[in-house]
């Protein structure tokens, strides 16, 4: 093995049909399960385990996610009778080292793609290695240009440009019209948002009075809660900075502006422990990891089987971030499906081909209910930008959905 972490998830059994009832799960056989009969369908992953600003400890949320999924799928059946094995690398934040993992996968391992990765400090750079390999890269966790400009990129949530737009309309929705953006200066994909908020202000109507960059690991942010409470903004979208830090020195300085976080952005002990953080509003590309709904039982069930630490009153459900959690988990999902109709059988071998023949078959895909409308192309062209997302607002240790009925409400960009 040339580098990283693997997993290995080996798998027995045929999956349930049920998608009508249980939303995510069900994308294979008969109800009862059986043992496959078929060839074991291989799949890799990256993620940033060790290695990224910042963080302390090692991460393993993707890895941990696609080892329950697998063991969820082939305790349901496999895929189209065919076991399915997951193994993820770890990245460790470089470049390099993404470029060897993944020749690792692609051509050592012939996984038929790169599913549910949670690496977002390589994956801008993965376009080259995959366009000359012609393998499909589905999910996870997607702030890259390369969900919209490449076809071999099939985003199964809510891409970068529509989730800032988003932003802008969770301010407008919240009534408030004067923003203040602090993005981080410590990553690409941090720098040019910044064009990006601008435009999406505009487009909602929010005046951005203060729009500059700040470094994500800063201990002190009192210089900017001043400058913006002088700019006299009345909304602050903080992104990939020390949001926790940010919120306790404006509020030294009698700043209190309403703060839009995005994609569940604090945990629920944050949420329990500081009151600043109750009453903030923002938006998710994908459906809420904590609330439980019929189209994510499937998600909820697997984890308090093979991953109780993700699981409601789990170390790390409560502790952590869940996002790439239940991003690894719909990326599973979609792979899924896109076996299943591609029209592969318990004695064929599906090929990379046959997946994302399968894939271009999605038209308006949620896969009950679990997604926004995904649509995809045969990887020659971009696929389309989903352009939809959930909102939501922060209680003290919990989320609250803004929800239609018993479901979360989906909101789309024009």
């Amino acid at each position: 093995m040339m580098g990283g972490t693997r997993l290995r998830s080996a798998c027995v059994g045929v999956m349930a049909l049920a998608v009508a009832v249980t939303g995510l799960a069900g994308l294979g056989g008969s109800a009862s399960a059986q043992t496959p009969k078929g060839s074991p369908l291989l799949i890799g992953a990256l993620e940033t385990q060790t290695g990224a600003a910042g963080a302390t400890g090692k991460i393993t949320t993707a890895t941990d996610t696609l080892a329950a999924w697998a063991k969820w799928t082939n305790a349901h059946g496999g895929i189209a009778g065919h076991p399915v094995k997951v193994t993820v690398l770890n990245d460790k934040a470089d470049p390099a080292q993404a470029k060897a993992d993944l020749k690792e996968l692609v051509e050592q391992d012939n996984v038929l793609a790169i599913v549910g990765s949670n690496a977002t400090a390589t994956e801008p750079g993965w376009k080259d290695y995959v366009d000359s390999q012609k393998v499909p890269v589905i999910g996870g966790t997607q702030y890259s240009a390369n969900w919209f400009t490449d076809g071999l990129f099939y985003p199964v949530t809510t891409t970068v440009i529509t989730n800032i737009w988003a932003q802008m309309f969770a301010a407008k929705n919240a009534g408030k019209t004067k923003l203040a953006a602090l993005t981080c200066s410590n990553s690409t994909v941090c720098q040019a948002a910044v064009p990006i908020i601008k435009s999406a202000a505009v487009d909602n109507g929010v005046d951005v009075v203060y729009n500059q960059l700040a470094d994500a690991n800063a201990v002190n942010y009192t210089p900017q809660c001043l400058a913006m409470k002088d700019a006299g903004a009345t909304v602050m979208s903080p992104q990939g900075v020390n949001n926790v830090t940010l919120i306790r020195d404006c509020d030294r300085q009698n700043f209190h502006p309403l703060i839009i976080t995005t994609n569940y952005g604090y945990n629920l002990q944050q949420l329990q422990t500081t009151p600043q953080l109750v009453g903030l509003v923002g938006p998710s590309p994908q459906i809420s990891p904590y609330n439980q709904y019929p189209a994510t039982k499937d998600f909820f069930s697997a984890m308090k089987k093979y991953a109780p630490a993700y699981a409601p009153g789990g170390k790390q459900y409560i502790n952590g971030a869940m996002l790439p959690a239940i991003a690894a988990w719909q990326a599973g999902q979609v792979f899924a499906m896109g076996i299943k109709k591609s029209g592969a059988t318990s004695s064929s071998q599906p090929t990379r081909a046959d997946l994302m023949k399968g894939l271009s078959t999605f038209k308006n895909e949620t896969l009950g209910g679990s997604n926004p409308p995904l649509t995809y192309t045969d990887g020659t062209t971009p696929n389309p930008q989903v352009k939809c997302f959930y909102l939501y607002k922060t209680g003290k240790g919990k989320y609250i959905d803004y929800k239609q009925g018993s479901v979360p409400k989906l909101y789309c960009q024009p």
